[in-house]
């Protein structure tokens, strides 16, 4: 996803190395599978979301948060997640959302759940969405062939559906009230920093660098992002970028387990806090 591009950037500029870390780039997805290979030892990061790390901790399993990568954002360009409806839906806000069917890439958490909480922050019963899978290559041909009336999905989709879709904001700020948001994170077992004490720090300061590097050559950033990607650099200028972090701070953490609690998607009395999934550090 795109939103990992940074760690691509800390490895083409260095910043691993010069803090060394000796680091390989895989493949491996970004959700609980992910988790299941690094607590196999396949791999020793994995970057994803913060609702997969709180899950984890929920049940028991011993993983914490290395460093944020990205934050949400909606700026001038728009946002990098956001709720798309189909023409002549009759949707033109989160709160038109009632009695609808609104396609999703996952229905683990929290598609679904960010989208339910945003229409019911604009006066809807969300328990009148009707929620169907489509993974993200599929969503836009499902939204104009009418098989969905509106599809949550990230970039480049927002900005490609965009030209004759409606984009009704923020999914994510919308469902958290917030002007800002944790976006995606880096996961470590427990386990891991453990047996290999210098390497949180080491990768925080990497991937600080990374993001600090990515602000400032925006222009850099999105050629980095076509060539990982393959996506056509026009189309890439279009959309916005995402806030590039290395940290997030103890409100936003707070807002989103409180967030996913009210969701139902983990108890109150199982929720990790901040000390049980969060790594030194990483607030800032």
């Amino acid at each position: 996803m795109i939103n990992f591009t940074v760690m691509k950037l800390a490895q083409e500029k260095g910043f691993f190395e010069a803090n060394g870390l000796d680091v390989e780039l895989k493949d491996g997805g970004s959700g609980a599978n992910a988790v299941s290979l690094m607590l196999n030892g396949q791999v020793n990061v994995v970057p994803t979301h913060l609702g997969v790390g709180i899950t984890a901790v929920s049940e028991g399993i011993p993983i914490v948060v290395a460093s944020g990568l990205t934050g949400e954002v909606d700026g001038e360009q728009g946002p990098t997640y956001s709720t798309l409806a189909a023409p002549g839906s009759g949707i033109s806000s989160f709160g038109d959302l009632g009695g609808k069917t609104v396609g999703i890439h996952s229905t683990s958490c929290c598609w679904a759940e960010f989208t339910a909480r945003a229409a019911a922050a604009e006066g809807v019963d969300s328990s009148t969405i009707s929620f169907i899978q489509v993974p993200f290559a599929n969503q836009l041909q499902a939204l104009e062939s009418g098989q969905v009336d509106a599809i949550t999905t990230v970039q480049p989709f927002i900005t490609i559906g965009s030209a004759d879709a409606t984009v009704l904001g923020s999914t994510v700020l919308t469902a958290l009230d917030s002007d800002d948001a944790i976006g995606a994170i880096a996961l470590m077992s427990q386990a891991f920093i453990d047996e290999n004490p210098t390497v949180l720090e080491a990768w925080q300061k990497s991937i600080a660098e990374a993001a600090a590097y990515a602000t400032e050559n925006p222009d850099e950033m999105r050629a980095l992002i076509s060539a990982e990607t393959g996506m056509d650099p026009a189309l890439v200028a279009s959309m916005p970028l995402s806030e590039w972090s290395a940290t997030f701070s103890e409100a936003e953490y707070d807002a989103f387990v409180s967030f996913m609690v009210d969701s139902g998607v983990v108890s109150a009395d199982k929720a990790p806090t901040s000390d049980e999934l969060v790594a030194p550090g990483v607030f800032g």
